[in-house]
């Protein structure tokens, strides 16, 4: 997860005060232009996840739950997704799901394995007959990250008969 400090440090004098702006303002123009979105599928993108996924031609195809999960095992607000890039050769849907978490033993959340998780289902389904590979860009940014910080999904779809 990506964090960024709530505070911004403060320099004195003149001298100080010129370089801390001349910084604030690259770092500006760089969060600006970070944020952007791009369906440029060659690239792997800082934060990104890649998988790959098969899928049955014209079935309902579950991608991935993505969730978030509180230190008391609550469900805290799933992340806002977003379809950067569209399936060629299918449609892609998001969805309300609920899921079990499975972290390994010795995990700060292993104790919430057991009980259900509200997340958010991208659901993939290929236009009927198709056979082939398609791939989905998705977008996700954690409630309470600035709004510059996304995580990318990629998933590299098999279609079968």
């Amino acid at each position: 997860m990506k964090t960024t400090p709530n505070y911004l440090p403060f320099f004195g004098g003149k001298m100080m005060l010129r370089a801390t702006l001349t910084v604030m303002t690259v770092v500006s123009i760089g969060l600006v232009t970070g944020g952007c979105q791009s369906t440029d599928l060659s690239k792997t993108y800082t934060g990104s996840t890649t998988m790959v996924i098969h899928a049955k031609s014209g079935q309902k195809q579950l991608l991935t739950n993505v969730f978030k999960v509180n230190e008391d095992c609550s469900s805290a607000r799933p992340p806002a997704l977003k379809i950067v890039s569209e399936p060629v050769h299918g449609s892609v849907s998001i969805v309300r799901s609920t899921t079990s978490t499975t972290y390994e033993p010795g995990h700060k959340l292993h104790k919430c394995n057991s009980r259900k998780i509200s997340a958010l289902a991208p659901i993939y389904v290929s236009n009927p007959g198709y056979v082939g590979e398609d791939r989905v860009r998705i977008s996700g940014q954690v409630a309470g990250n600035p709004r510059e910080f996304y995580d990318y999904f990629e998933f590299r779809v098999i279609v079968t008969k």
